[in-house]
């Protein structure tokens, strides 16, 4: 009696490859990476040449070229992108299904017969090709199918660590603004020898740092109860020269008010909501968001730093 077992060697074979693939995978530290590995993994662990690793847009809806092998990359210079109702990975990705191409009617330099296309989960799709028509079998597809999941895991993965990375470099980079903000205004405050020159070198230093504006201080009068405007500084085209709120009255207080009666900060993150007529004013002086502080110590307010930035 004899079996042949070569189809199972084969797919131990290949599961064994699958294993080391899924180790490098895990290791990858952007989405980029693994694509470019699970091009290559593809082409090592199942042994066809021609793949190439598609991700999903979801700005434009496009499945993009990501990573390919050395093998596509001499065959084409530019390689297609599909949006999802494109082509067959627009279709794999759409549907979640698997598809194997017996015959390609389109060819790569005509040296393309067959296909196997396979979803990446919700990030994408491999197309893996072959130069003999009908190559790609059962084993085929079910190898490549535990490979694109576990790279879905490693696609997973590798964005979670991308988008920590970026948060923590935004967030570098928002401490060194502020602290450089800082130290340059205490400064202004240690060497300024009158009032007049800390009112306007505030609002100075608060516009040299980006997004920031435009600034301006009002100052209280002495009973606390009426904001007017004594320095101001930026490019945008606002007038504040004339400006002067009275809390007493009737009237709907603006920000700057509002900061100064109610001595806490104020902070408006999108003008373009809000329908008074000062915003619309603040609008269309190019400016966005704003933020009003009270200068208040203990029992006494000085008045209101107001900052506009021109982005929401």
């Amino acid at each position: 009696y004899m079996r042949d077992v070569t189809d199972r060697k084969r797919q131990e074979d290949a599961l064994s490859g699958v294993l080391e693939t899924t180790r490098a995978l895990m290791q990858a530290r952007t989405r980029e990476e693994v694509a470019e590995l699970l091009a290559s993994a593809a082409k090592n662990t199942l042994g066809f040449e021609y793949n190439v690793v598609r991700l999903y847009d979801p700005e434009t809806e496009t499945l993009v070229p990501v990573g390919s092998t050395s093998e596509v990359a001499d065959a084409l210079d530019e390689r297609p992108v599909y949006g999802i109702d494109e082509g067959m990975p627009g279709e794999v990705f759409r549907t979640g299904e698997a598809r194997r191409v017996p015959d390609l009617e389109g060819t790569v330099r005509g040296s393309l017969a067959s296909a196997m296309y396979l979803p990446i989960g919700v990030h994408g799709t491999i197309s893996i090709g072959a130069t003999e028509p009908d190559a790609f079998d059962e084993t085929d597809q079910q190898v490549g199918e535990i490979l694109a999941t576990n790279a879905a895991v490693a696609f997973s993965r590798a964005k979670r660590e991308q988008d920590a990375r970026e948060a923590r470099d935004r967030v570098e980079t928002l401490l060194d603004r502020i602290n450089g903000l800082v130290r340059n205004t205490v400064e202004v405050l240690v060497q300024a020898t009158t009032r007049e020159e800390i009112e306007q070198g505030v609002p100075e230093q608060l516009t040299a740092a980006a997004p920031y504006a435009f600034a301006w201080l009002g100052t209280a009068d002495v009973a606390g109860e009426t904001l007017s405007a004594s320095a101001w500084h930026g490019d945008a085209d606002l007038d504040v020269a004339e400006y002067e709120r009275e809390l007493t009255a009737e009237t709907p207080l603006d920000p700057s008010a509002e900061a100064l009666e109610t001595r806490a900060v104020v902070t408006v993150n999108d003008l373009a909501d809000v329908d008074e007529s000062w915003a619309r004013e603040v609008v269309e002086a190019g400016l966005a968001s704003l933020c009003a502080v009270p200068l208040a110590y203990r029992d006494t307010v000085y008045g209101v730093v107001t900052v506009y930035a021109d982005e929401p």
